[in-house]
């Protein structure tokens, strides 16, 4: 019996009580915690007197009549007031314990790494495929990378300078005549016009195989104007425009050119 307290110190039980303790004060309304923490110090009990037979097998009737003595004693002793457990399951745990050995472990030790190993695959199964995104002829495939030429007109007047491109894994490619900006999955464009006051926000992702969706948010002097949504192909530039309702006239126009971009980006 003494050996079977120290084994509980030595397991670290007393802490474990505490913080299980601790726990059914916290969820004290859910009887579940209340099972849970019974079953707990049973399973306590249970390996203790595991691992106290483990090394003594001789000693198991005189371990059993110990535990038997002392639940007919009538006398509490605090030294073993881990909780009170099913005598007969002690018991018929004792009875039928058998020895471990190198055949027991290696079986045990296979099964973990099975489970762990079929863990692994089916959170790897679950995930996107980390070797397309370090894959560096992935990232420069010519079919996944798009770009568009942009062409603004306010007022009558054609812009270049006031455009602001970017994009989401975005890059930058020289073709020999300018710089374009190449986008993987959304490609921003914004344009700002101080001395008239129009301006647009406008993002252009992937729809399908061989067309765009894009999405334009015009304004002057602030005031959102019209908020256009379009699909156009890879192949047919796109407007978005508007028109002054008192003469039908366009005031603003941005036009957008589909490229293929044939070559790589450049680092």
């Amino acid at each position: 019996m003494l050996v079977h307290e120290y084994t509980h110190l030595r397991r670290g039980d007393p802490i474990w009580n505490l913080l299980a303790a601790g726990i059914r004060c916290l969820f004290w309304f859910n009887p579940l915690v209340h099972l849970a923490a019974t079953e707990f110090r049973r399973d306590q009990e249970l390996a203790c007197d595991a691992r106290v037979l483990a090394t003594r097998r001789r000693s198991r009737r005189r371990y059993a009549d110990a535990l038997v003595a002392l639940e007919f004693s009538g006398e509490s002793l605090p030294v073993l007031a881990f909780g009170p457990h099913p005598l007969k399951e002690r018991i018929m745990q004792i009875s039928t314990l058998k020895p471990e050995t190198a055949a027991s472990r290696r079986l045990g030790a296979g099964i973990i790494l099975a489970l762990t190993a079929g863990l692994a695959l089916a959170a790897w199964a679950a995930t996107p495929d980390a070797r397309d995104s370090n894959d560096p002829a992935a990232e420069t495939a010519p079919q996944e990378w798009f770009t568009f030429d942009v062409e603004v007109t306010v007022e009558g007047r054609t812009q270049a300078g006031n455009l602001v491109i970017g994009g989401d894994e975005a890059r930058i490619r020289h073709d020999g005549t300018e710089f374009r900006m190449l986008a993987r999955d959304t490609l921003i464009i914004e344009h700002q016009d101080e001395d008239s006051g129009w301006a647009a926000d406008v993002a252009i992702q992937r729809h399908g195989d061989d067309q765009f969706r894009v999405d334009a948010e015009i304004r002057q002097h602030g005031e959102i104007v019209a908020t256009p949504t379009m699909i156009v192909g890879a192949q047919s530039p796109a407007w978005v425009q508007q028109s002054d309702p008192e003469t039908g006239e366009v005031v603003y126009r941005l036009k957008l050119t589909p490229i293929s971009p044939e070559l790589p980006p450049s680092p």
